[in-house]
């Protein structure tokens, strides 16, 4: 299942819900505030961190591709019909 709602999701530790803030920050203001920032450095270390926001940095590139491209999603997509940020 696709995570569909905004804000922490119950069933995901307290990284994953973290990553997860990261991944919107990013993907909504292109950057991250100095309170996400710190946090994110705080638990995972500046390395992990580092990979982290790479990471969701690759994906959101692939996306804007796929979109751009036209690339036609699977029939069955969970996200089907969702907002999306493009």
């Amino acid at each position: 299942n696709g995570i569909t709602t905004f804000g922490p999701v119950p069933s995901l530790s307290e990284r994953e819900n973290l990553i997860c803030a990261i991944a919107d920050q990013l993907e909504c203001d292109a950057r991250l505030d100095d309170t996400l920032f710190e946090r994110g450095q705080s638990v995972f270390g500046v390395s992990q961190f580092v990979e982290v926001i790479m990471l969701i940095s690759i994906y959101a590139a692939v996306g804007r591709f796929t979109n751009a491209t036209r690339v036609e999603i699977e029939k069955n997509n969970p996200l089907s019909g969702h907002a999306t940020p493009n």
